[in-house]
């Protein structure tokens, strides 16, 4: 039950961090809007969705929307994007759609209800997203609204511009739109930037705090949500989805941040661990994760990852987190080896030393744990390192050897765990035979690809997802459920892109990972079948 435990509060750890590392790399930009008079809409893959919600603000008294094109400053930082707003002459209250979705709202533009008073405030009412309240000021109130239909959205923020005042007569011009979608988000950046809750960093980028941005995360966890989608979401827009969360995923905290969330880690893992375990042992513990994590690291840092990050994990081990961006099944089994090997070479120095200096306190134990965890890490079964390494070596697109592998492994590997009295890693395992239903959908998915003339060679990644969710779905139909059909699109994408090994470097490889399985299985091998004769050697070497 412990070791469930502990596992569970590591999932929610990592999930919480990563959340909060995503909360403080995201970018504050000034700047510049215009009107434009081409509908947009179509381009922005929401052609659906603005018709809907014209239809239905235009009961309510709106006009049709009109569009504004919105630049970055620095251009470099993000994509031109676009910008729909209606606007109501009786009240001057206007309605802003964003045409950017979400993987939990793949069917709803982001929007939000602004009205320009007398006296030169701006009233805000934004449903869902906590924005606009957590950044608002007495000079620019604002207020987070449950989500409901739009007759209810509009009453609502009507009354609450009733509260503070009375809309200025111009508006609903075209003047004080383009300030609202331009000037006026600049001059909410410039506060919070004299506040102190967005730091700016040499690039022009403005990011947020760390207070800030635990503030903002509260706030999102606490928000009022949306109902779960219910409709069919089309491939072109689940594309658009994807590949903002790439954007998202490639995003990285200034280093200070990083290095905080590091050492807050260490440092929390250390507090629990000496609790549980002890002061030394929980020190010994770490150092050795530090060690094997940092080889991961470096090697992602080597072959290209981007947004790279090394996190420990209190009680259960370490995790270093990155984006590939040019999948290669060597760096894949390399960055997967580079883990482990470090600690186990140490492992067994230290062993040696050990003997030779007839040490039996720390220097054995730690000699012990190099070499137990990093061994366990070297076994074939997924989700350890040897699991990766295996899969990598495998040929990408051999789906069914892949499937093969899974399931075999997790079977065995659990198997063992049970045996060894490691339930928590027999569960862990288990859990792993969950992606077996889905690389088999995505082994339909790409025998209908191929037969259609396979991926295009030279198209953008945006195509390529494009196409591998068009062959999802005309083997598996529509999907209501964004993140997961995502997940197998990219999947598809990347077992495709993935530059396979060369049979020489299969050989290097396999080489290398024989032996690191090899050295503990002769050793155990040695100790079952000679060990009366090398118990009296062994002895002699510690006196």
């Amino acid at each position: 039950m412990f070791d469930l435990l502990a596992i569970f509060a590591a999932i929610v750890f990592v999930v919480i961090v990563l959340q909060l590392r995503a909360m403080l790399a995201m970018p504050f930009l000034a700047q510049d809007a215009r009107l434009v008079a081409a509908d947009w809409a179509a381009l922005c893959g929401a052609a659906d969705v603005v018709a809907g919600v014209s239809s239905e603000l235009a009961v309510l008294g709106f006009d049709a929307p009109q569009w504004l094109s919105i630049t970055p400053r620095p251009i470099s930082a993000a994509n031109v994007r676009a910008l729909a707003s209606y606007r109501r002459e009786a009240d001057g209250m206007r309605v802003f759609l964003v045409p950017l979705f979400l993987a939990e709202t793949p069917n709803r533009c982001i929007c939000y209800l602004a009205t320009r008073l007398v006296d030169g405030r701006t009233v805000v009412s934004q449903p869902s997203d906590p924005f606009f309240a957590i950044t608002a000021t007495d000079a620019e109130p604002a207020q987070l609204v449950a989500p409901a239909p739009w007759p209810e959205l509009v009453a609502a923020h009507a009354a609450f511009v009733a509260r503070h005042g009375v809309a200025a007569a111009d508006a609903c011009s075209d003047a004080v739109l383009v300030d609202l979608a331009g000037a006026w988000m600049n001059r909410r950046r410039e506060r919070l930037l004299a506040r102190g809750d967005l730091v700016a960093t040499a690039d022009g980028i403005a990011r947020p705090g760390l207070r800030f941005a635990l503030r903002a995360l509260r706030a999102f966890w606490a928000r009022p949500k949306w109902p779960a989608n219910v409709d069919p979401i089309p491939s072109a827009r689940l594309a658009l989805i994807a590949q903002a969360s790439t954007r998202i995923r490639e995003r990285a905290p200034t280093a200070a941040m990083q290095w905080l969330l590091f050492l807050a880690s260490n440092a929390l893992f250390m507090l629990v661990g000496a609790l549980v375990f002890g002061l030394q042992f929980a020190l010994i513990l770490l150092v050795v994760i530090a060690i094997h994590e940092a080889g991961h690291y470096f090697a992602m840092r080597a072959f290209g990852y981007r947004n790279v990050q090394m996190l420990a994990l209190p009680l259960v081990g370490g995790v270093t987190v990155g984006h590939e961006a040019h999948p290669r099944a060597t760096h894949r089994a390399w960055m997967s080896l580079m883990g482990p090997l470090p600690g186990i070479l140490i492992g067994w120095v230290l062993l040696a030393v050990a003997l030779a200096a007839r040490d039996d306190t720390w220097l054995l134990q730690a000699a012990s744990v190099f070499l137990a965890i990093n061994y366990l890490n070297v076994v074939p079964v997924p989700p350890l390192d040897g699991g990766h390494i295996v899969q990598a070596m495998l040929p990408a697109r051999w789906y069914g050897l892949r499937i093969a592998f899974l399931v075999i492994a997790c079977l065995a590997g659990a198997a063992i765990a049970v045996g060894f009295g490691l339930l928590g890693l027999a569960l862990i395992v288990l859990l792993q035979l969950g992606q077996a239903q889905g690389l088999l959908l995505n082994r339909r998915a790409i025998r209908q690809l191929l037969a259609r003339g396979g991926m295009p060679a030279d198209a953008s990644r945006v195509r390529k997802l494009r196409v591998a969710l068009d062959a999802l779905e005309a083997v598996a139909g529509p999907t209501t459920r964004a993140q997961a059909r995502i997940a197998h699109a990219e999947d598809i994408v990347r077992s495709l892109d993935v530059v396979p090994m060369s049979w020489p470097s299969r050989l290097l490889t396999g080489g290398v990972y024989s032996v690191l399985l090899a050295v503990p299985l002769l050793a155990l091998i040695a100790l079952l079948w000679f060990g009366d004769g090398l118990a009296p050697v062994l002895a002699a070497a510690a006196r």
